[in-house]
C-alpha cells in the first residue's frame, strides 16, 4: 500500500510486488384511379414480346378507402399519432452516489494535508479505501488538476488499484511527464498493471530508477518487474541496482529481477552476490530470484535459507 507521511512532505511509495418497387422486363406498369395501363414492350423492340404481352387486360377491382362505408372508420383511426421521445438510459444512481461521496472525501484529504491535520487525513485515507474502485471516476479528473499535490494524491490512490483503474490510462499515458516526479512514477507503474504497458512508461520507470529519493527508487523498480516483455530495457538498471547502496533497495532489485522470470536469465550471476549481503531481506529476495532464474540451482536440496544464533538469529542463505 502507498501512504502519505504528509508530516515529513515525503510520499512514501511502498513497492508492490473497453416504397421500393420494380420494372419488370416486359414493360412499365402506371396506375391512374381504377384504371391500368401497361406500356408494352412493342414500344420497346429490343425486348421480346411473350403472348401474355397481347392478352387483353383486366381492371383490377377498386380497394376501399377509409371513407367507404364497407370499412368501418373509428376514433383510433382518425386521431393524430403521438411520437413518444426515446428515454434516457437509468442511471446507477448507487455508482454515481459512491462516486459523489470519494470526490467529498478526497477534497477532505487534501485539507487534511493542507492544515495539517493526521487525524483528518488517517479518516480521509480510510474511507477512500473503503470506498475502493468507486474513487477512479472521482479522482481521474484531479491527475491534472494545477495543484500538484491533487495530482500527486489522486494517482497515488489511484495506483494502489492496479488494473481496477485502467479508466485512467488514457490520462495517465499523458502525465508521465508530469513535472513532479511523485505523478510520473505513481502514473508509470500504475500503467505496467495494466495490458501492454508503454515503453514510455517503463522509460519513465527506467530514469526513476535512479532518482535520488529512495522511496521512488523503490516503487520504479518494483514495477519494473511487471513487464517482462520489455526485459531488455530493465536489466542494466535492475542489475545496477543490486550494488545500492540502501538494503530494500537492493532487495528490490533482485525480486524484480527474479520476477522477470527466464527474459533475466542472464542476471543469476550478479543476483547470486548478495546471497553474502548483511541484511537478511536482501538475501532472502536474492534467494527467491535465482530460483526463478537458475530453478537447477535454487531448488537444489542445498539452497536453504538456515538460522544461526550466532548471527543473532539472521537468515543465513547457502548455494553451492
Amino acid at each position: 500500500m502507498y501512504g502519505f507521511n504528509r508530516w515529513t512532505t515525503t510520499p512514501l511509495l511502498l513497492a508492490l510486488a473497453a416504397g421500393c418497387g420494380s420494372s419488370g422486363p416486359a414493360g412499365t406498369s402506371t396506375q391512374t384511379g381504377a384504371e391500368t395501363r401497361v406500356e408494352s414492350s412493342a414500344q420497346h423492340p429490343s425486348v421480346v414480346r411473350s403472348p401474355v404481352d397481347s392478352a387483353p387486360l383486366e381492371t383490377a377491382p377498386q380497394l376501399p378507402l377509409p371513407s367507404d362505408p364497407l370499412l368501418p372508420v373509428n376514433d383510433a383511426m382518425t386521431a393524430p399519432l403521438t411520437v413518444v421521445p426515446d428515454s434516457p438510459p437509468p442511471e446507477d444512481t448507487a455508482a454515481t452516489a459512491e462516486a459523489q461521496r470519494a470526490a467529498a472525501v478526497f477534497k477532505k484529504l487534501l485539507a487534511a494535508a493542507e492544515n495539517g491535520s493526521p487525524e483528518d487525513w488517517t479518516a480521509a485515507e480510510s474511507e477512500l479505501h473503503t470506498l475502493g474502485a468507486a474513487i477512479v471516476p472521482a479522482l481521474i479528473p484531479h491527475l491534472e488538476s494545477a495543484e500538484p499535490m491533487a495530482r500527486e494524491m489522486a494517482v497515488m490512490f489511484l495506483a494502489q488499484l492496479g488494473p481496477q483503474a485502467a479508466p485512467a490510462r488514457p490520462v495517465l499515458t499523458r502525465i508521465i511527464d508530469d513535472p513532479s516526479p511523485f505523478v510520473r512514477v505513481n502514473a508509470a507503474a500504475l500503467l505496467t498493471t495494466l495490458e501492454d504497458p508503454s515503453q514510455d512508461a517503463v522509460r519513465t520507470l527506467v530514469e526513476l530508477a535512479n532518482h535520488p529519493e529512495t522511496s521512488l527508487r523503490i516503487t520504479a523498480l518494483t514495477a519494473l518487474g511487471n513487464v517482462p516483455a520489455q526485459a531488455n530495457q530493465c536489466l542494466p538498471v535492475l542489475q545496477a541496482s543490486l550494488s545500492d547502496s540502501d538494503a530494500q533497495v537492493r532487495a528490490t532489485a533482485a525480486t524484480s529481477l527474479g520476477r522477470l522470470g527466464p527474459a533475466a536469465a542472464t542476471s543469476a550471476s550478479k543476483v547470486k552476490t548478495l546471497l553474502s549481503d548483511a541484511d537478511p531481506a536482501v538475501k532472502d529476495a536474492a534467494l527467491f530470484a535465482i530460483r526463478q532464474l537458475d530453478p537447477e540451482t535454487g531448488n537444489s536440496p542445498s539452497a536453504t535459507i538456515t538460522t544461526s544464533a550466532q548471527q543473532d538469529a539472521a537468515p543465513m542463505v547457502t548455494v553451492p
